[in-house]
């Protein structure tokens, strides 16, 4: 695993309380901010959708359709 993935993932676990960062997306050794704007492959920021409990639960579902099993 590279320096910089090993890094994101301590900070991630040790510097930040599960129940702050949860429905949060982090990136670089922080909390992305939300954004509507331009984001490239390298710039930051998280689009809303991404962060939307009810997206996440159909597209979950969805999975579970397409392996044709429950989990």
């Amino acid at each position: 695993m590279p320096t910089r993935t090993r890094g994101h993932s301590r900070w991630t676990r040790t510097c930040l309380r599960s129940d702050a960062v949860g429905a949060h997306y982090c990136e670089n050794c922080q909390v992305s901010q939300v954004t509507d704007g331009f984001i490239s492959p390298v710039s930051p920021g998280v689009r809303p959708y991404a962060l939307d409990p009810e997206h996440a639960k159909a597209l979950w579902a969805k999975s579970e359709e397409m392996v044709q099993e429950r989990f």
